[in-house]
């Protein structure tokens, strides 16, 4: 499929008010919310590596195998993090984040 209907397919699903099936805010999750940020995209590449795309247009890795895979020019999400938590508290989002992989 040409990049222009590509284009073309995201921006007729937003203009109908679509949101990117990874869409996941802090009132999704309530207390278990770990990030700074309140909302944000996941998604789940080709080796199981989850990430997260934040408002401020970055993406954030956000599993062990996207946090070892720096060829992608991701930041890591442990920077995301809220103030006093660990990266195991990205532990409910990694999970939603699995449920993409195809």
């Amino acid at each position: 499929m040409r990049a222009s209907s590509l284009v073309l397919i995201a921006t007729l699903a937003l203009a109908c008010g679509g949101t990117p099936a990874g869409t996941v805010s802090r009132a999704d999750f309530g207390d278990a919310w770990p990030l700074s940020v309140e909302s944000g995209v996941l998604e789940c590449w080709t080796a199981f590596e989850v990430t997260f795309r934040a408002p401020d247009g970055y993406t954030y890795a956000i599993n062990g195998g996207a946090r070892g895979n720096d060829t992608r020019g991701w930041r890591d999400g442990v920077g995301l993090l809220r103030s006093g938590l660990t990266p195991g508290h990205l532990s409910p989002l990694i999970e939603r984040g699995l449920e993409l992989c195809d």
